[in-house]
């Protein structure tokens, strides 16, 4: 065996010796002795090495005085065919591998590194090393998958290959949040936790070094110069390190413990926050927030500094600070207690690193409001008592901004409580004491108009919340001409309270739509000015799409819904506006009768704020209950019920009075059960909810009247005719007088439906053309799939008062109307299809209408479970006319009739079927 082949031996023969005990590595040593001595010196040698240094405790200017690597490229590295260059650099040089010694196929990164493995020591203690770091297996470490010596004495790491960017990068790349960022990191921590519980402290930890796979998924890597934490002397020797990420003790020689790798996550968390390491230990991360350019504070998704600074500010800018302390010991002192205290960050509950203070302390817990009970109590005592101290404790804040500013975010955080959003929140007298405050603050904010109008703001966005909605424009009204006073007419602050006031006037009764237009398009000139591209302007788009679609106004909606949705596929796509923008989406695709697309905005909306709020939140919840109606749309009314059934619960485990977001869960509710055929639940849910909704809306609220419509849809398909047509005349006096032409003329098309029913077609007539006529006006183009359907009732109409021509001109147009906005499968135009054809029959034209008949039949069948009145109506029609024209297939035709027993369905299509079957 010559010198090479016994080197290769005694590595081989050392891994397998150096984990036994004692007793039987002497049994082997001594059998070894006698067969090779040769052999048995060397393992002796490198097993002797491995009880004293470690590889890597040879200073970095030996490390830096060993020959320069060749430039030329390897073939091989062990096992591992080299395949390209990842890199170069003082230490060595990474590359590019795949095994195929023909045990494995792998794919590596291979660090082969500038280190002469020429003594028996170093050998030892490389491959002594190489066994515990394998051992790192973590779903967020690069695992180890092989190590060894090269013939030239350097040794290599085969690394998992990771696919992937720096975190720094990728977070850019993707714009991610503050809040997503931190989340990410959090990865990290829990990587370099591990190690540490395993005695492994990482050394040098930065960006390059952290890499993020497509799915979101960080890796640590570079573990390749880890030291192990063992018991011995402490290392004072100088170790590789990157100098703008090492801990003073590196930097001075002084001694590695996890607290080094504290400071190196410190300082790469301070990078992903900011943009770039801190220039000295103490610099504070607000000041290096302050000084960023302005692209990379739009890389974390906002779009000005002053909204970075606020994330910033406080208790992370602490958390950073304590990583960052010079002296270990008063750095966190584990890689655990760092995880907490961001876990606590992202929870909003108080951190460790912030001095534990009563005031601090009550903070956290109003701004996570997980104590709503107590803070709300507490707030009710010390208004009722006079005293002064709760929620303008802060007058220190006269002289300095940013404890004014903190003062606000505190009041903020606070009246969150007033506006109660979980089932721990209890319920008070809000309105009392909102007004209460507000009055509190006019007193002693004397002379501080830009205080006042932040405090007026956020009682006015609590006041809106809670439903008082007269005291909500009043008070955003006072804080929007405050801030024209201080800032001027063309601030953003002006903006974001014009936007306010907008949506206080859209909810009085009777609505200002003209006031919330104009404060509206001055708030967007500003932004598209001052802020474009931000989800403050998606925001007030939004809003301004809402005026119009609450006029019904669909084109100029869309313009502005549209605009709103570009801004909301960039960096703004995080923010809250963007979830009001994808839920105005589905609403006007549920209104386009698009369910599909509907489901797929609410859901974006709906999973965002999950994120963002819990599942359990009262803003989430009313999202679900959107989706819930756009489910059944689709076709899945089961599972469209079974939700609104549990948002409806949850929202009674939340407040225990009625309000806006409680009032329009238990509508959509009711929507479901009259569709599912529960017809008593459901007039149970319309009625209470018209109870409330007079006293929570008012009488002419557009949410009160559109109760009354509902009310009347489901008398009529009770057969209650007369009462529907009064709830109906009802609903259209009201829109009109609201100046909404398109809901009252509906409305008025609904009553004339319901007056026929009952027998009076003669006073149903004017009303429906003039329904249609005012339709025809106020529809972009002249068409819509609510106009076809006013086509298609009036033709009814007529031909019950015999004017079959008439009815026949309509029901064509309806007809061409429907198919042109939809699909001719589509239910819309095959019932047209299927009134179009019973008109034929009535003029004489009986095989044609027949046809026509048997068509839509045919084109509804797959919907038969889906819209079960808009497919049993047309059967019915088809029975009566196939058996009156002698059709063969008569009887299959009753036949098919008589299988809508048992369906719940409206009473003018039971008495169409009773007709077809000669029953009445």
């Amino acid at each position: 065996m010559n010198a090479d082949d016994r080197s290769r031996r005694a590595l081989s023969l050392f891994d397998e010796l150096v984990d036994l005990d004692a007793d039987l590595r002497a049994a082997r040593l001594s059998r070894l002795r006698e067969e090779d001595t040769a052999l048995y010196a060397e393992i002796v040698a490198l097993l002797e090495a491995d009880s004293r240094e470690g590889l890597l405790e040879k200073t970095v200017l030996s490390l830096l005085a060993a020959p320069e690597p060749s430039g030329e490229i390897p073939s091989r590295i062990g096992p591992w065919r080299i395949t390209g260059v990842a890199g170069r650099g003082g230490m060595g040089a990474v590359y590019f591998g795949e095994r195929d010694d023909g045990q494995f196929q792998q794919r590596a990164a291979i660090k082969l590194i500038r280190v002469g493995m020429d003594t028996p020591e170093l050998r030892a203690r490389f491959l002594r090393e190489r066994q515990i770091l394998a051992a790192l297996e973590h779903p967020h470490i690069a695992t180890l998958l092989d190590g060894g010596v090269t013939d030239t004495g350097a040794p290599y790491f085969a690394m998992q290959r990771v696919e992937g960017a720096p975190i720094d990068d990728w977070c850019d790349a993707k714009h991610a949040t503050v809040r997503e960022r931190v989340a990410l990191f959090l990865q990290v921590c829990a990587a370099v936790q591990h190690a540490h519980q395993n005695l492994i402290v990482h050394r040098d930890l930065k960006p390059s070094n952290i890499l993020v796979d497509a799915e979101g998924q960080a890796k640590l890597l570079d573990f390749g110069i880890a030291r192990l934490l063992e018991a011995g002397p402490e290392m004072t020797y100088e170790r590789p390190h990157t100098p703008e990420y090492a801990a003073p003790e590196q930097i001075a020689g002084g001694a590695i413990t996890t607290a080094t790798d504290v400071y190196g996550l410190g300082v790469v968390l301070y990078q992903l926050i900011c943009g770039r390491p801190p220039r000295e230990a103490d610099e504070p991360l607000p000041r290096a927030v302050a000084q960023a350019p302005a692209e990379t504070v739009r890389a974390r998704g906002v779009a000005s500094t002053k909204q970075l600074l606020r994330e910033v500010r406080g208790d992370l800018s602490a958390i950073a600070h304590k990583c960052l302390q010079k002296e270990p010991a008063r750095r966190y002192a584990s890689v655990g207690a760092l995880a907490q205290d961001l876990r606590a960050w992202l929870e909003r509950r108080p951190v460790a690193a912030r001095r534990q203070t009563r005031g601090y302390v009550v903070t956290r817990f109003i701004a996570r409001n997980r104590f709503a009970v107590a803070a709300a109590a507490a707030v009710l005592v010390a208004i009722a008592g006079g005293v002064t101290g709760v929620l303008w404790q802060a007058e220190k804040a006269r002289a300095a901004a940013a404890e004014a500013q903190a003062q606000l975010d505190y009041l903020r955080g606070l009246l969150e409580v007033l506006a109660p959003s979980t089932a721990e929140a209890r319920e008070l007298d809000r309105s009392r004491l909102i007004a209460e405050a507000a009055r509190r603050a006019r007193a002693e904010l004397t002379g501080r108009p830009a205080s006042l109008a932040g405090v007026e703001l956020a009682l006015a966005q609590v006041a809106h919340a809670v439903g008082d909605y007269r005291q909500a424009e009043q008070l955003a009204d006072s804080a929007h001409a405050l801030r024209i006073s201080v800032y001027g007419a063309s601030s953003l602050e002006v903006a974001e309270t014009a936007v306010v006031a907008a949506q206080t006037k859209i909810r009085i009764s009777p609505p200002r739509f003209e006031e919330a237009a104009r404060l509206l398009d001055g708030a967007i000139a500003i932004l598209r000015h001052r802020a474009p591209g931000s989800a403050e302007l998606a925001g007030a788009l939004q809003t301004r799409s809402t005026v119009e679609g609450e006029q019904n106004r669909l084109a100029e909606q869309e313009v502005f819904i549209r605009e709103a949705a570009a801004i909301c596929e960039g960096p703004a796509c995080r923010e809250a506006p963007c979830e009001r923008v994808w839920r105005e989406l589905g609403a006007i695709a549920s209104q386009k009768r698009q369910p599909h697309e509907a489901i797929a905005h609410y859901t974006r909306a709906w999973e965002a704020r999950k994120k963002r709020l819990g599942a359990q939140h009262a803003s989430t919840l009313d999202l679900a209950s959107m989706l819930a109606w756009a489910k059944a749309e689709a076709g899945d009314l089961d599972g469209g019920l079974a939700l609104a059934e549990d948002v409806y619960r949850a929202y009674q485990d939340i407040y225990t009075q009625p309000n806006e977001k409680t009032l329009r869960g238990q509508l959509r509710l009711f929507r479901l059960a009259r569709r599912a055929g529960q017809r008593e639940r459901a007039m149970a849910l319309i009625d209470d909810y018209l109870q409330h909704a007079r006293r929570v809306f008012g009488e002419q609220h557009p949410d009160t009247v559109l109760g009354y419509s509902d009310r009347g849809s489901l008398l009529y398909n009770l057969g209650r005719f007369e009462e529907a047509a009064a709830e109906f005349a009802r609903a259209s006096s009201a829109y009109a007088a609201m100046d909404n032409g398109i809901n009252a003329a509906l409305t008025r098309s609904f009553q004339g439906e319901a007056l026929r029913e009952a027998g009076r077609p003669a006073e149903a007539l004017p009303l429906q053309i003039e329904a249609v006529a005012t339709l025809r006006r106020l529809y972009p183009d002249g068409e819509h799939v609510m106009l076809g359907r006013a086509l298609s009732s009036l033709g009814v109409t007529e031909s019950a008062l015999r004017d079959h021509a008439r009815a026949l001109e309509h029901h064509a147009e309806a007809m061409a109307m429907q198919r042109r906005l939809h699909a001719p499968g589509l239910s819309h135009a095959a019932n047209a299809q299927a009134f179009y054809g019973k008109a034929l029959f009535d003029l004489g034209r009986r095989r044609e209408g027949e046809a026509e008949l048997r068509a839509a039949v045919e084109a509804l069948a797959p919907l038969r479970d889906d819209v079960p009145n808009q497919y049993w109506e047309p059967v019915a029609l088809l029975t009566l006319v196939a058996c009156a024209n002698g059709a063969p297939d008569c009887e299959s035709l009753k036949a098919l009739s008589r299988q809508a027993e048992g369906v719940a369905l409206a009473a003018t299509t039971q008495r169409r079927l009773r007709e077809a079957l000669g029953e009445e």
